[in-house]
């Protein structure tokens, strides 16, 4: 979801520009606010034309068979993660060069990585990275545009919770500017 990766990817180039290089940091750590803002309004455009790119490559040249559909909220919730990451498993174990954990043990492998080991899957916020109504909008269009140009595959229904969390974002946001008159 652009909502989440334009801010992801904020933290890792803050991290690895602003802070020391010599530190062991492994995309944890959330930029400042001043950091998101800036980096948010100068490469916004760029980022999200990017994400749709990839969106694109990955529809256009794998067919169903061949590529598995998972979202980063997906993989870490706390409940969709044990059965979406098993599922994941499944799909690699057909190939022949990959082998995972035993498709059982998947559940107790997602818990001691994502859960237990947290702090290496989910950075403390300080705050909620947001974006204004125009770049949300931008957003809408986007998806608008690959759930006609998708409309037929696996990737409509994520399509449509991205919409549904930015259509959600967006009102909030007007909300809280009219509250602010």
């Amino acid at each position: 979801n652009p909502l989440n990766a334009i801010p992801s990817l904020c933290n890792f180039v803050y991290e690895f520009q602003v802070l020391e290089k010599d530190e062991n940091h492994h995309h944890q750590k959330q930029a400042s606010e001043e950091y998101w803002i800036k980096f948010r309004d100068l490469r916004f455009d760029t980022e999200i034309e990017r994400w749709k790119k990839t969106i694109e490559y990955w529809a256009d040249h794998y067919d169903s068979y061949h590529r598995f559909i998972v979202s980063y909220e997906q993989l870490t919730d706390e409940y969709a993660g044990p059965f979406v990451t098993s599922t994941l498993a499944k799909f690699l174990n057909e190939t022949q060069s990959v082998s995972t954990q035993s498709v059982d043990d998947i559940p107790c492998v997602w818990r001691a990585v994502v859960q237990d080991n947290g702090s290496h899957t989910h950075r403390e916020k300080l705050y909620t990275a947001k974006f204004t109504v125009k770049q949300l909008e931008k957003m809408e269009e986007t998806i608008s545009h690959l759930i006609m140009k998708y409309f037929n595959t696996e990737f409509v229904d994520l399509f449509y919770n991205y919409e549904t969390r930015i259509g959600h974002m967006k009102s909030s946001r007007r909300i809280n500017k009219k509250s602010q008159i």
